[in-house]
């Protein structure tokens, strides 16, 4: 949305909304999920990636409601720890397909 965003607010608005929402499930999901002692490490990581993950799309939409040039940076930058914290979780042996 940051990088290509419609020229419609309410499309913006709604693409936010979806994906705030689907976030909000998956943390339910997450926070729900027992694991047991020797996968809690990955556990909380995931956990930690889904929070920064909120917090990116929460930054989202107030660049939505107030699109100015700090917003979509701090957005930008709130995405991109969170994207580097999902390549961390990625490269656990456990969650690639073969360890």
């Amino acid at each position: 949305m940051l990088s290509n965003p419609p020229g419609d607010l309410l499309d913006l608005d709604s693409q936010a909304n979806l994906l705030y929402g689907r976030l909000v499930s998956l943390q339910a999901e997450v926070d729900s999920t027992r694991v047991p002692p020797t996968l809690e490490t990955l556990h909380a990581a995931l956990g930690e990636t889904v929070s920064m993950s909120l917090e990116a799309a929460l930054r989202v939409a107030v660049w939505i409601s107030e699109p100015t040039p700090d917003n979509v940076a701090s957005a930008e930058d709130v995405l991109e720890n969170a994207s580097e914290m999902l390549d961390r979780i990625y490269q656990n042996p456990w969650v690639q397909e073969k360890p």
